[in-house]
């Protein structure tokens, strides 16, 4: 609850009114739970809303912190194993730093940062997956999400 809270808060930074940013995180959990990529909580058959896992860079905590100025690409994968496999994969060091983060988090990191051209919410990749190439799964832009937002 509070990381949606967080969520509306920058939203509403943003000039979006509570509601149509509830109405937008609301959509995106419902795409993510479309593609699979969400479960549903079997105790309760709700949708829940899982931690995504992505790499941490340098001190601020997610890549795409605008040190280099170049467009980024935020990785978020539904397991802390799919992240890793994937790091593996690509050789992206010998021991990468992964952290949680919401779907609010994500969104509001990819409001946030204007040098995070995008989210990738990734599938679980695929073993054939080679070095180089990404997984499957909903990407949201963020001139999108801005414009999400700002429909009333």
């Amino acid at each position: 609850m509070h990381d949606t809270k967080f969520f509306i808060g920058i939203a509403q930074q943003q000039g979006c009114s509570p509601h149509t940013a509830q109405t937008v995180l609301e959509s995106i959990i419902q795409q993510l739970h479309t593609r699979n990529i969400q479960g549903i909580d079997p105790m309760t058959t709700t949708l829940r809303p899982p931690s995504f896992y992505v790499y941490r860079t340098g001190g601020s905590g997610v890549s795409g912190d605008g040190k280099s100025g170049r467009p980024r690409l935020l990785l978020a994968f539904p397991s802390a194993d799919a992240a890793l496999a994937f790091a593996q994969r690509n050789r992206l060091g010998p021991t990468p730093r992964l952290l949680g983060m919401s779907i609010a988090q994500l969104l509001a990191t990819l409001m946030q940062r204007a040098t995070i051209e995008a989210i990738l919410f990734a599938d679980e990749p695929p073993e054939t997956l080679l070095a180089g190439q990404l997984p499957s799964g909903l990407r949201i832009e963020r001139t999108t999400l801005l414009e999400m937002l700002r429909e009333e």
